[in-house]
């Protein structure tokens, strides 16, 4: 029994907060600590996930849990009820009757009287059964309340839509956006186009929604692509049917109870309610401007097929941070030959015109040249001593990191060699504690200081760890790099798969008149 290594495992999710004060992660952990003081089980550590729903087993301190068990440092785990560790029956199932068997790691699950040591668990899957069923009633009342709420009208989006104030009645109009809104449609229903519409947005200075958003909820703003108005800020308001009183909600669901990634609803799936809340937008000029949107029209079979750009998603505005647009060029001399001066430019001066940011254009075959250009002065270095380039960019990467792997192994050592100490102090305490020579009160006071300290030394190892595989995974990714770079030199085309392998961002500065030459900055960060 002296050998008994414990962990506690407590779990709170948003739904058992209406249980009650009992479920609580406190009383949990008071209840299972105990339990161990009386029964002179040793506690390793406990184990606490807050928040966490017990559908699946994606939760921190639970795949811990598994860890050390699997390792050995715990032979028991301990639970108020098998609901706590989890409610999906099929995961449940393979814990609790077949992987903790299988590495002598009993469990014990308190107040329903479950115990893998013991022949009388007859009754275990039918209990997992049971706390998966009532995720699955849970769910279905909440999706069916809200489903009910909407067909009445009610929104349901946790933040009021631009134009919009949430009441207790409903959304009302906020006057202040709502003649921005009005404007915007106006414009597009005179004949102007959306970037038009954003760049004379831009030019007055009015503030784009999200900044209009943050400014009245008085939350910090770090989203820099929403400063100013873009071509898709404005198609998105163009389109929303909320400004003529209308509510389309529930546009996506979860795949499932348990699964719950996002998907599109079907059209006949999503609940749509007209005149729910007061309209911003006449239905006359809403029903002009829907007219506008024209379908793409069918390429001309004279025009060449799309040309897929070298280095697409890999270029950035240096002012402004945007995603570069390509720019292809179809045009034709008139002896038939396509010219494929192909461009790219900013992407938030595309959308959002001179006031947002300036174009930053580029020739793709000037960008081209001087990739290569770059790229010679590797291939020279890895001519001259590729031992020497791995070595020094593997120390400009701990430069600019500010640490080096020696440093993080030896403060690695240090940080286990202490958690051991802590652990063996803990068992020690215990014992005096066992013989009488302490008092319980400060076998608490010694656990409660221990195990803050061991904690603490915990999470700095996982830092450490951190660091460590990231030293680890840099070497290897110098190493590929390197090695692509040999394949480059040995005659491979340097197209969009290889591109990409190299380089991981191209940051264009704007073309600047310096002494009377044309200049730029461009600053290529390759994979290493």
């Amino acid at each position: 029994m002296n050998d008994i290594r414990v962990g506690i495992y407590v779990r709170l999710s948003v739904d058992d907060l209406l249980e009650g004060e009992s479920m609580s992660i406190e009383n949990q952990k008071l209840l299972l600590t105990d339990v161990c003081f009386r029964q002179q089980w040793k506690i390793i550590d406990i184990y606490s996930d807050d928040g966490f729903t017990g559908l699946n087993f994606n939760r921190p301190d639970v795949q811990r849990l598994i860890a050390d068990a699997r390792s050995g440092k715990i032979n028991l785990i301990l639970v108020k009820d098998l609901s706590r560790f989890g409610r999906s029956h099929l995961e449940c199932g393979y814990y609790e009757e077949v992987l903790f068997p299988s590495i002598g790691c009993r469990f014990i699950a308190l107040n329903d009287g479950i115990d893998t040591a013991s022949d009388s668990n007859d009754l275990l899957p039918f209990y997992n059964l049971y706390n998966e069923q009532y995720s699955i009633d849970q769910s279905r009342r909440v999706t069916t309340a809200k489903r009910a709420r909407a067909k009445a009208g009610k929104y349901m989006g946790a933040v009021a839509p631009y134009g919009y104030e949430k009441s207790e009645n409903g959304l009302v109009i906020d006057e202040t956006a709502a003649e921005t809104v009005r404007m915007v449609f106006k414009l597009r229903a005179d004949g102007m186009t959306c970037g038009k519409i954003a760049a004379h947005m831009n030019k007055l200075g009015a503030v784009t929604p999200w900044v209009y958003h943050c400014g009245k909820e008085n939350i910090p703003n770090r989203r820099k692509s929403c400063q100013k108005w873009t071509e898709g800020m404005v198609s998105r308001i163009l389109k929303q049917e909320m400004y003529i009183g209308t509510t389309v909600q529930f546009k996506t669901h979860s795949l499932s109870y348990k699964n719950h990634t996002q998907i599109k609803s079907k059209n006949d799936e999503r609940i749509r309610c007209e005149n729910a809340h007061p309209a911003i937008i006449d239905r006359a000029i809403w029903d002009k401007v829907q007219k506008m949107w024209k379908p793409k029209k069918e390429r001309d079979s004279n025009i060449p097929k799309r040309y897929a750009p070298l280095f697409g998603g890999l270029l950035k505005c240096a002012d402004c941070g945007s995603t570069m647009n390509f720019k292809p060029d179809v045009n034709r001399r008139k002896d038939g030959i396509c010219l494929e001066h192909h461009a790219y430019t900013c992407g938030t001066y595309k959308n959002g015109g001179r006031l947002a940011c300036s174009s930053h254009w580029i020739l793709e075959m000037n960008l081209t040249e001087l990739v290569r250009n770059d790229l010679e002065s590797y291939v020279q270095e890895i001519k001259k001593d590729e031992s020497s380039l791995r070595r020094a960019l593997i120390q400009q990467y701990c430069n600019d990191t500010k640490f080096s792997r020696e440093q993080i192994e030896s403060d690695l050592q240090k940080a286990e060699f202490r958690i051991r100490e802590l652990d063996n102090m803990l068992g020690k305490a215990y014992e005096e504690m066992l013989m009488g020579e302490t008092s319980r009160e400060r076998l608490t006071e010694l656990v409660q200081k221990y195990s803050a300290e061991k904690a603490d030394l915990q999470g700095r190892t996982e830092t450490l760890r951190t660091y460590l595989k990231a030293y680890e995974d840099k070497t290897a990714e110098i190493a590929g790099w390197i090695g692509t770079v040999q394949r480059y030199m040995s005659g491979a085309v340097l197209d969009r798969e290889l591109i990409g392998m190299l380089i991981r961002e191209i940051r264009i500065g704007e073309a600047q008149i310096v002494d009377g030459e044309k200049r730029r900055v461009v600053e290529i960060k390759y994979r290493f």
